[in-house]
């Protein structure tokens, strides 16, 4: 009697599937916040030691977030720009998470007492005297709720005659926020229509569309779901999250149908939806293994964006593997049902003559193309500049450079100290006299040399200004600190000192452009000329700070989590193949995939920041996939013991079209995020199509070759069956 393992399928199993989805879909919408979430915080996680600090210098100066905009008109001495400037400030001041507005109407006396002014110049004159800036200081507010409100008075306050531009980290957050906001409906969407589409060209079969669309927005749901119950938001990295589930799903279940559309109607043994199964399965397993090791060493780093992809990375590669085998075999155990008899595929059907070939200058190629390409890995950017997250030519763009070269758009901050020079040092680290205030100064115009910095406010800034007061030269500086302590000039110099005269702090508007070296080399470069001029550093902070911070944790986490894939793959590789030379030659396969990737990207200068830096890890998965279900096609064919180079030859004969059908719906499917406005959704998703066919060429040219091809003996190969 036939045993049909799959017999229960067969009957209407495949509509529940589809009700299952339905119902999924349901609740993801009444449930699952789909907004993608981007605070101030979102580079780090609150245990980070850097966030920490960062947020120590926030509590001991009382600093408050800040916005810049400034405003440009050829006439600025006008009364009417002066008006302008006054209403403008009215208004932001009416906002109820705005605090405070510094503006040539709200501060000094006059214009001119702006730009004669120690600390107004730096502070309000810009583009040498064409332009003005207005400072907005906050409370802790939602960007999204602000913006909007501060973007509403400028277009109704700009003019022909009156150009406004804005910067800040709240604007910077809220405008990559919003960037991730349409990408993530609109390209996911796309995406998913593309992946759609493309299943629907190679397997023309609506029912094999429809249970390959089931298994992946289910898989997608999933993921989405458990993320929120576990307290994951959509963020940074995770609003591509839908995309790569799909994708780890869509990889099963390609495999799985094109197993299955090798089945065998004869077979006593066993259903032919239950072979494609079996077939698959082991593989698959392996595969599942790889990707959840990598997306697990994520959830290791510091980096909060990295450890949020790492935790849905891995609840989405369960979810893949659960509703590839789960929910897509009753699909094509109903087309079983329907074709009772199909024309068995002889492999001899899809058996391409150069599957049996070693192809040489293809292999060589590809092995030296990774070579030489991954040479260029060691020009890979992955600190670019604020402005590299904007398309240059936009009106954000421009605003941004034009806030930038007129004084910097990201804010750097140093606490420092004096190094204690006599034998009384308590009396020598006080910050309060004369001597201090001189050393403060020549440490500031030093800094003031570099081409990184913009402009900086400090403590000497606060007193030069608070001296041009009528007699305040008079008065002795702690009698000017208490002063400028007061409510009545806003507390002003407990944003600069503290309470014990011991430590001050700068602040400083970096430079963006141009900048030919990471920020923290930038940073230890400006603690240096601190150092030389008698002062310690003890604290650093602020958005330059963090995202030098973030840059060095991408780079380490991409390099350590790049070598540590490979060498997890290595192992499982050999457990797979059983065979020392498969290992080493899927070794060397899978690696032609990120030197690929990365080496180009080193050579083109193209920047590679947070968001775009995960398509390596998304393109390995892709080559692992194709190379385990090469490898065991290989191993478990019945020439394996006797003719190596020929179970390597049938087996590419048996997997090849399973591996383009991936890398061409892939490849399609991420190739639409390359016409987003966002540029790192574009990198992201060029990056993905780029290595998505190295990762199939390495697999179908590389791999045999170096495990099966017989070195000492010439290759026979038996084609007749």
């Amino acid at each position: 009697m036939q045993s049909n393992k799959f017999e229960f399928l067969t009957n209407r199993w495949h509509w529940l599937m589809v009700g299952i989805t339905v119902g999924l879909i349901g609740i993801l919408v009444g449930f699952v916040d789909l907004k993608p979430q981007v605070g101030q915080n979102f580079f780090f996680a609150t245990d980070n030691p850097a966030f920490q600090q960062a947020q120590k210098i926030e509590e001991t100066f009382k600093s408050q977030q800040f916005l810049i905009m400034t405003a440009t008109s050829p006439e600025i001495q006008s009364d009417w720009y002066m008006n302008s400037i006054e209403k403008l400030s009215d208004r932001l001041l009416e906002l109820d998470p705005v605090i405070g507005v510094k503006s040539i109407s709200h501060g000094p006396k006059s214009l001119k007492a702006a730009v004669n002014g120690p600390m107004w110049n730096r502070l309000l004159i810009a583009d040498e005297g064409k332009a003005t800036n207005i400072l907005i200081m906050l409370e802790e507010n939602d960007p999204a709720t602000l913006i909007p409100k501060i973007e509403k008075i400028m277009v109704d306050a700009d003019s022909g005659e009156f150009e406004l531009r804005i910067s800040g980290p709240p604007y910077i957050v809220e405008m990559i926020r919003r960037n991730l906001v349409r990408d993530f409906a609109l390209f996911s969407s796309a995406a998913v229509i593309l992946f759609g589409l493309m299943i629907a060209i190679l397997f023309k079969s609506w029912r094999i569309l429809l249970g390959t669309m089931s298994a992946c927005l289910s898989a997608v749901i999933l993921t989405l779901l458990i993320q929120q119950l576990v307290g994951q938001k959509i963020g940074l990295l995770t609003a591509n999250l839908t995309t790569i589930v799909f994708v780890l799903t869509l990889s099963h279940i390609i495999f799985m149908t094109g197993n299955w559309q090798k089945r065998q109607p004869d077979d006593n043994d066993s259903s032919m939806t239950w072979q494609a199964w079996k077939r698959t399965a082991t593989a698959s397993s392996w595969c599942m293994l790889t990707t959840l090791l990598g997306f697990a060493s994520l959830m290791m780093v510091q980096a909060k964006p990295l450890r949020e992809l790492g935790i849905g990375g891995t609840i989405g590669t369960f979810a893949a593997m659960f509703c590839a085998y789960l929910l897509y075999p009753p699909f094509l155990a109903w087309i079983d049902q329907i074709d009772k008899h199909p024309k068995p595929k002889n492999q001899n059907d899809t058996q391409a003559k150069w599957t049996q070939k070693p192809l040489w200058p293809v292999t060589v190629g590809l092995i030296l193309l990774g070579i030489g390409l991954g040479i260029g890995i060691k020009q890979v950017n992955t600190d670019p500049s604020l402005l590299a997250y904007f398309n240059e030519g936009s009106n954000l763009h421009d605003g941004l450079s034009y806030i930038d070269r007129n004084g910097g758009s990201s804010p750097l901050k140093f606490v420092v100290q004096r190094k204690p020079t006599g034998d009384d040092k308590q009396s020598d680290s006080l910050l309060n006299n004369k001597q201090a205030y001189e050393q403060l100064w020549d440490a500031q115009q030093q800094l003031e040399k570099d081409p990184s910095v913009g402009t900086i406010i400090s403590l000497p800034v606060l007193m030069a200004q608070a001296k041009k007061a009528p007699l305040a030269i008079l008065l002795p500086f702690e009698m000017l600190l208490d002063i400028l302590e007061k409510p009545s000039y806003d507390r002003t110099a407990k944003s600069f000192i503290t309470e014990d005269r011991v430590k001050g702090l700068f602040m400083i508007r970096m430079v963006e452009q141009n900048r030919e070296k990471v920020r923290l080399e930038v940073i230890d470069r400006l603690k240096e000329s601190l150092k030389s001029n008698g002062f310690e550093v003890s604290m650093v902070g602020g958005l330059y700070y963090l995202q030098g911070e973030l840059a060095a944790l991408v780079e380490k986490s991409l390099i350590q989590g790049l070598l540590g894939i490979v060498g997890l793959f290595a192992v499982i590789a050999l457990f797979v193949s059983r065979n020392i030379r498969a290992t080493v030659g899927m070794v060397i396969a899978v690696s032609i995939v990120p030197a690929g990737i990365l080496g180009l990207i080193g050579w083109l200068k193209i920047p590679l920041d947070v968001i775009s830096a995960p398509a390596a890890n998304v393109c390995i998965g892709m080559a692992v996939d194709a190379m385990i279900h090469l490898t065991i096609a290989a191993r478990k064919n019945e020439h394996w013991k006797t003719n190596r180079w020929q179970a390597w030859c049938e087996a590419r004969s048996q997997q090849w079209i399973s591996i383009v059908n991936s890398a061409i719906v892939v490849g399609a499917g991420f190739g639409i995020f390359a016409v987003s406005s966002f540029p790192p959704t574009q990198r992201f998703g060029i990056a993905v199509v780029l290595g998505t066919i190295i990762a199939a060429a390495a697999a179908l040219f590389v791999l045999p070759v170096l495990a099966g091809y017989p070195v000492l003996s010439k290759p026979k190969i038996n084609t007749e069956k």
